[in-house]
């Protein structure tokens, strides 16, 4: 029944909020020339996308009175209630200033995310740092990365890596993205590593992904080497609470990933839940981050 609540408790949160669309184009102000991979983020929120090569954007903020940020290397950040953007032509200005002093020129929606993580059944002290990296100097290098590591300060050892270099090139309706990851879980007598490559799909309201699943596993006797299948589905809601669904096949079985998230309104305070099966190692984790932009 306790958990049925907690559930139920995450899952009402998108339905508290509102959606508004917005959409645009981005010039720059002298040359009227539209201006690719300008960084467009929703303040207080992980919505963030980049214009396309013709400068034209679109995503979904919470509502109309969101503030939204538009930044671009050498130019001045411009912010703007959603509701004034809308079908609107954003013009903005070369800053000579950050021209002048390119190498110090950083974008401010790059953040990360630190804090704890605790496991259920085998690990139960543990840390995660999550990070996203929109802007450096010239480049958008788009990248999110997420590391978790938990122990029991015995034999158990757990630890999760994993990248995604987001907005890579369109394909239709989407941003195609390549994502990486590593996951370790150790015992007295088991050792389980399993390595994923899949490219991520996102479009307005979901992503998925499909790509190759590697595993090893080790009893203290030999080394059992499988190849097998990874998919996942991703569903964000208002950029409030996000949901993660991931499954592989590998050696005859089926593994899991589920993640459930919610940002905290008004707050730099994230909470999350997840439930991970790898091969025999069943966790259900406790997470609490706090954000950091810099």
């Amino acid at each position: 029944m306790k958990y049925l609540i907690i559930i139920i408790y995450f899952l009402s949160i998108p339905f508290a909020y509102s959606q508004y669309e917005v959409k645009g184009r981005v010039f720059d102000a002298s040359t009227s020339e539209p201006l690719p991979g300008v960084s467009i983020m929703e303040m207080d929120a992980e919505n963030v996308t980049t214009t396309d090569l013709e400068g034209n954007y679109s995503f979904t903020c919470r509502s109309d009175s969101s503030i939204i940020q538009f930044s671009y290397i050498g130019y001045n950040f411009e912010e703007e209630i959603a509701s004034n953007v809308n079908n609107i032509d954003i013009l903005m200005e070369a800053d000579k200033h950050q021209f002048d002093n390119m190498m110090f020129c950083y974008s401010t929606i790059n953040y990360f995310r630190l804090g704890f993580q605790s496991g259920v059944n085998y690990t139960p002290i543990g840390l995660k740092l999550s990070s996203f990296l929109s802007s450096v100097w010239r480049f958008n290098p788009m990248l999110y990365t997420d590391i978790e590591w938990r122990t029991d300060r015995k034999h158990n050892r757990y630890l999760n890596l994993s990248i995604s270099r987001r907005n890579l090139f369109k394909l239709g309706n989407a941003n195609v993205a390549l994502s990486g990851a590593f996951k370790q879980f150790k015992t007295e007598n088991e050792k389980i590593q399993q390595w994923n490559f899949a490219p991520e799909f996102h479009f307005k309201k979901l992503a998925f992904s499909s790509g190759y699943a590697y595993q090893e596993f080790n009893n203290n006797e030999n080394w059992e080497k499988y190849h097998g299948v990874s998919v996942a589905i991703y569903k964000s809601f208002l950029n409030q609470l996000y949901l993660k669904l991931g499954s592989s096949y590998i050696a005859d079985q089926f593994q899991y990933d589920f993640r459930l998230t919610e940002s905290i309104p008004r707050t730099n305070i994230s909470v999350g839940l997840g439930y991970e099966r790898l091969r025999n190692y069943n966790e259900f984790t406790l997470s609490v981050l706090y954000k950091i932009r810099y």
